[in-house]
């Protein structure tokens, strides 16, 4: 985690300055899928193979039904603004991709190979983790577009905002993952004092207080940027011991499956509450006129709206981190032998 953040960290800040320096978008996004496919030769070479196989077949069924119900709910839920809450295209396209996910479910439960063993969210404990990882990610996530269109508003014009430029901003989100990267290489020593679960409680708690600072100090510049740093310190913590504890409490041959269901979760609900936020954000616009063009963007209630929403998110993984249960240590298992390990042991 501390890797992958400190890689967000040099792309926020590179995307910037090129941007700045190019002023062409899509000079800009082919810098990220070039490092894309530079991953291909070294996950092909460099990557382990793991040493813990299971039988089975591929679950092509299970992968068709789970694709075609995220994407048709996400589709209805991202183009709600366009179409319209009141449009059938909205619903037709939200409940299909419902009732696909519900037959998905079913499926699951009766092949003998599933894509997903559902099982391993009831039967191992991790089921909270990951209602927690999907709060965890609908407020990181879902955040980071309005965070950032705040942060791009000028104040002089629509009387909010902190006015930033692209190279600024690159510069800004460069110290928030730092801070993020810091949270996740601490997260393993703050968590075999304090305990995986207090730990993360505390991550969330101070991410729930990063919201709450940018609501009040929304005018001043420092004091908000402060603000975000603090909440990126508190996610960092939550992304060190949060999935550690989803990997620790999986059986030995389905590790690859909770890590898989931990990450599309998150990722899932970010999207999901993304296209949420846009919706509340284009409830409420303010126009201006500048340099005689007519111009509009949300208003500030909207962006209000937004970050409460996150700080009650965030508190909500925190109320469920305290019902986080143990699990014991399987007979024969190896010793603890890193702070995460034994923290994550102590704060199932």
């Amino acid at each position: 985690m501390g890797a992958l953040t400190l890689g967000g960290a040099l792309g926020a800040m590179f995307s910037g300055v090129l941007l700045s320096a190019l002023d062409d978008l899509t000079l800009v996004l082919l810098a990220p899928a070039l490092f894309l496919v530079l991953c291909i030769p070294v996950v092909a070479w460099l990557v382990p193979e793991s040493s813990t196989r299971t039988a089975g077949t591929i679950d092509w069924v299970g992968a068709v039904l789970l694709t075609a119900g995220l994407l048709s709910a996400l589709l209805g839920i991202s183009n709600a603004a366009t179409w319209g809450w009141d449009s059938a295209a909205t619903w037709g396209t939200i409940i299909s991709g419902v009732l696909l996910l519900a037959i998905w479910v079913r499926v699951e439960g009766r092949v003998a190979y599933p894509l997903i063993d559902l099982k391993v969210l009831t039967g191992t404990g991790i089921g909270l983790p990951i209602v927690a990882a999907a709060f965890f990610g609908a407020q990181m996530f879902g955040s980071q577009t309005a965070g950032s269109l705040f942060i791009m508003t000028d104040p002089n014009t629509y009387g909010f905002g902190l006015g930033l430029g692209s190279s600024a901003i690159g510069l800004l989100f460069l110290v928030l993952a730092l801070m993020t990267f810091i949270g996740t290489t601490q997260a393993d020593r703050i968590g075999s004092k304090i305990g995986a679960r207090a730990a993360i409680i505390a991550g969330s708690v101070l991410s729930a207080v990063s919201f709450g600072g940018m609501i009040l100090m929304a005018d001043n510049a420092t004091a908000f940027m402060v603000s975000m740093a603090i909440g990126a310190f508190g996610n960092g913590l939550i992304l060190g011991l949060l999935p550690a504890i989803v990997v620790r409490k999986s059986p030995a041959d389905s590790v690859a499956i909770a890590s898989a269901l931990y990450n599309t979760t998150r990722t899932a609900s970010g999207s999901v509450s993304g296209a949420v936020f846009a919706l509340v954000m284009s409830s409420a616009l303010v126009s201006v006129t500048v340099d005689g063009t007519p111009s509009t963007v949300s208003a500030d209630s909207t962006y209000v709206a937004v970050w409460i929403i996150c700080a009650v998110l965030s508190l909500g993984v925190a109320l469920l981190a305290l019902r986080f249960r143990d699990t014991p240590t399987p007979a024969g298992a190896p010793a603890e032998s890193t702070p995460v390990a034994a923290a994550a042991a102590e704060g199932e």
